[in-house]
């Protein structure tokens, strides 16, 4: 069960940002989505995820499959500066998961959001990730 205190395990709960976002990746081919947003029966939830030795567990916005490839999805939502050290965890927990199951690590980027993920992308040069804007 998520600790939905826990922000990097919280389901969203911006509809049309989801919604936004799983139309774009099925319009791109993706399938099996399963995603991390709360009151909605239609998806299963991803596992979380932890690094060997870690208490501490992430959970993906939204995981999909293309062939024989796991690609590991997140949606950018600004946080505040305390959680900025989880963030960079968890999207460099995701970009070795990604590579380990032959997919993508994927961040979705809504309006405003950009120039925060190019600055840690710049910082962090062992997080892979294709950055797609995403919009509402």
């Amino acid at each position: 069960m998520p600790n939905v205190s826990n922000p990097q395990t919280a389901p969203l709960t911006d509809y049309p940002l989801f919604k936004a976002a799983v139309n774009l990746l099925e319009s791109k081919g993706f399938k099996n989505l399963k995603v991390n947003i709360e009151n909605i029966e239609t998806y299963q939830q991803p596992a979380m995820l932890r690094r060997k030795g870690s208490e501490e567990g992430f959970i993906p916005a939204l995981t999909a499959k293309t062939e024989a490839c796991k690609h590991y999805i997140e949606i950018v939502r600004r946080k505040a500066k305390q959680e900025k050290k989880r963030i960079i965890n968890k999207w460099a927990l995701l970009s070795t998961m990604a590579k380990l199951r032959n997919g993508k690590f994927i961040l979705l980027v809504p309006h405003g959001t950009m120039s925060f993920t190019n600055r840690i992308l710049e910082a962090y040069p062992n997080i892979e990730a294709e950055v797609i804007k995403l919009k509402k």
